[in-house]
């Protein structure tokens, strides 16, 4: 009796381990990065063209960044010496693109794109993210830098958000009850000058890295997470 009632014992305990095993998979798949779902075909547009200049998306698809670059990490800490930015890693919700397109008329050429970040369970809560927007561009406007933070109040840090009033931009009850963030943003910049010859084009490049973060207001701590980069390329003939 002793000998079955050991073996039935360590059947269960093997069976547990098992189990035990599965989860810890489960659980380690459920950390995964984020993930980026393209827009619809019918919401992209290339290329654009207008007085003698050609606007390309660029990059030609929104890719996920899983890094802080430091000199990013470094034009933030610069420009909001009062804050605390950290690289926090990697959340696990889905960038869902709506639309990305080039744009372009007489006065300049630029893109538009929004998005909406759908928050998975293990992300930080929905009050706390926030959106961090740092722009590489060859044509800094008003006196600006490259690279620099794209503040909606130039006052926080933070890409669509102001202290002072409800956040709008946030949907509690999207995205299966998790959440969603939205976010929207259409840059454009003058031409550059025509080319001297004999170079065929003069050229103009914007790109941005648009970061998901949470934010302490208590520490006032703003955590970096993973993001998406997007921009635009303008060619003058």
């Amino acid at each position: 009796m002793k000998n079955l009632r050991f073996i039935g014992v360590g059947g269960w305990f093997t069976q547990s381990v098992g189990v035990l095993v599965c989860v810890a998979l489960m659980e380690l798949i459920a950390a995964a990065d984020t993930t980026v779902t393209q827009p619809n075909p019918a919401n992209v547009r290339d290329n654009a063209s207008a007085a003698g200049a050609n606007v390309s998306l660029s990059p030609a698809v929104i890719n996920r960044v899983g890094t802080l670059a430091q000199n990013h990490l470094a034009a933030m800490q610069a420009a909001y010496p009062d804050y605390k930015f950290v690289y926090g890693g990697s959340l696990n919700g889905n960038w869902l693109i709506n639309s990305y397109q080039a744009r372009a008329d007489n006065a300049g050429g630029g893109a538009s794109m929004d998005l909406r970040y759908v928050r998975a369970k293990t992300d930080p809560s929905l009050a706390s993210l926030r959106f961090v927007q740092v722009i590489d561009t060859s044509a800094p406007i008003n006196g600006g830098k490259s690279p620099g933070v794209d503040s909606s109040s130039g006052i926080v840090p933070f890409y669509y958000f102001d202290d002072s009033t409800e956040d709008e931009n946030k949907d509690p009850g999207d995205g299966n009850g998790m959440g969603s963030y939205y976010f929207d943003d259409e840059p454009q910049r003058p031409y550059p000058a025509p080319p001297v010859p004999p170079a065929p084009f003069s050229s103009l490049g914007w790109g941005a890295i648009l970061y998901i973060a949470s934010y302490n207001d208590a520490t006032k701590t703003v955590t970096i997470y993973d993001g998406v980069s997007w921009g635009f390329h303008i060619q003058r003939f």
